[in-house]
């Protein structure tokens, strides 16, 4: 119904699976699912040194909902750098030469995220 730019009922197709099959629909046609974003929750360790053994230093990033499932996309980076999914709670990094003392390092963290 509708479906103009800010019509509130618009219609949207959803297909929904789980490990590659579809979810069943109910007998008028809804289907209710939920999913948790990825969250990170920590890192560790908290402080990296900034010099001599900085570049390749082990950072492991801790989180929920990395993604478990085998056809899931996991990409993650720190400055650049890919990094290893371990499970769907974790990542590990070795991490690149850094800018320096209260520099900002980019994290990215993307799941089942469009190239």
């Amino acid at each position: 119904p509708g479906g103009g730019a800010g019509d509130a009922t618009a219609a949207l197709s959803v297909e929904v699976k789980i490990g590659g099959t579809p979810v069943a629909h109910s007998a008028n046609g809804s289907c209710l699912f939920s999913y948790a974003p990825p969250t990170l929750h920590s890192a560790v360790p908290s402080v990296l040194p900034t010099t001599g053994l900085a570049a390749g230093a082990r950072l492991t990033l801790l989180g929920t909902s990395f993604g478990s499932l085998p056809e899931t996309t996991r990409q993650a980076s720190i400055s650049g750098a890919s990094c290893l999914w371990v499970a769907d709670t974790a990542i590990v990094c070795n991490t690149p030469p850094g800018p320096g003392v209260g520099a900002s390092i980019p994290v990215s963290i993307l799941v089942n995220a469009a190239a």
